[in-house]
């Protein structure tokens, strides 16, 4: 199991389960029992922080397959969006083989508090909105 493998099952899990806003996450597989802090990135932070506000992403022209002409691309919706996002997480996916895949949803300036890494039980108690995949 990889960490695109597992936002792959949270986005089917919000297929299922739509969110009432414009939200941004930021995934991080946990495969222990507690959650380090230190593996979100300063730019990953900046940029749920700055969603808020607003962000523009441009949707590239990418080939199908690496090395092929770039007139063979994926068909995209369209060029970019802007997104206005109304809440913003740092996402640890406690994950388990064959057991449990626990989402935790961590707004951006809560996890902000954190000063050391937590466990899964700690972020349990903090009763932050959390799911199975």
């Amino acid at each position: 199991m990889t960490e695109k493998s597992l936002t792959s099952l949270f986005a089917k899990y919000i297929k299922l389960h739509p969110r009432e806003n414009t939200e941004c996450f930021e995934f991080k597989m946990v495969k222990s029992k507690s959650f380090n802090i230190k593996v979100v990135k300063q730019h990953q932070i900046d940029g749920l922080l700055s969603a808020g506000g607003g962000v523009w992403h441009k949707i590239s022209d990418s080939p199908i397959y690496a090395g092929m002409k770039t007139r063979f691309t994926l068909q995209k919706p369209f060029d970019g969006v802007f997104i206005k996002s109304q809440r913003n997480y740092v996402c640890p996916i406690f994950y388990q083989p064959h057991s449990y895949k626990k989402v935790f949803l961590i707004p951006i300036k809560e996890f902000l508090k954190f000063t050391k890494s937590v466990k899964m039980t700690e972020l349990e108690a903090m009763n932050f909105e959390s799911f199975y995949l």
